[in-house]
């Protein structure tokens, strides 16, 4: 048993791939991967405007604000459940836990 009950609303293998790419991949990859694969979908995500090439490219010192701003395009506080479903939410929040923690690591930097 993986620890998690029925009422978990992602679908198996989601929540790994997602810990899988948060530890092994750059900062630079998780952020194309999240949105090439999983752009926002809440009600401000139509002034969703991020170059993939130029995170691709982003220097070391520019990838806290870049964490920064992911982190707020994917706010579960912005997701409305009932519009994007509750499985997109906890997504959301699995995926700002995810990106917090980094930013707190490059905090010091």
């Amino acid at each position: 048993s993986s620890g998690i009950n029925a009422e978990w609303p992602l679908r198996p293998g989601k929540l790994d791939i997602l810990k899988h790419n948060m530890t092994e991949l750059s900062i630079q990859k998780i952020l194309v991967w999240l949105y090439t694969e999983h752009p926002p979908k809440h009600s401000g995500a139509n002034k969703f405007n991020v170059n993939v090439k130029e995170i691709s490219d982003a220097p070391g010192d520019s990838l806290k604000k870049l964490l920064a701003k992911a982190i707020v395009y994917y706010h579960p506080d912005k997701i409305n459940a009932e519009d994007h479903g509750m499985e997109y939410k906890v997504w959301c929040e699995e995926i700002v836990k995810n990106l917090t923690r980094k930013y707190e690591m490059m905090k010091g930097c």
